[in-house]
């Protein structure tokens, strides 16, 4: 593994509740930091991530309407590295966080914004 982590490029929401999946605007901040006072924290998902990106170390909804069940990063080969791959060129995997929950069922949420948080490198 690289000595420098790979913040993952993409993030997922698995709906299991509403049977859907979404991609939030995504907020990376650092242990040491703060939260933006103008991020609404009732919509927000906070991850934290090892300080190698590799793995959750704790997740948490502030939504009452959206819970979360698991979350994991994982390695996948992106779409410009499977063509390269088909022409003899390298394959380089990108990661994904994927968070799994529930919402209510009466009132499906928009969950919109999702924060990351990391331990200082």
């Amino acid at each position: 593994m690289s000595s420098n982590p790979s913040i993952p490029q993409f993030v997922v929401i698995k709906d299991h509740t509403a049977q859907s999946h979404r991609h939030p605007v995504v907020h990376y901040v650092f242990e040491d930091e703060e939260l933006d006072g103008g991020v609404p924290k009732d919509g927000c998902i906070v991850v934290d991530l090892s300080d190698t990106c590799s793995e959750v170390v704790g997740a948490d909804s502030y939504s009452p309407l959206f819970q979360v069940t698991e979350c994991r990063v994982e390695a996948v080969a992106s779409s410009t590295a499977a063509l390269s791959t088909n022409m003899g060129g390298e394959t380089t995997d990108m990661m994904m966080l994927t968070i799994e929950g529930i919402s209510v069922e009466e009132c499906v949420p928009t969950v919109s914004i999702f924060v990351c948080t990391i331990e200082s490198l």
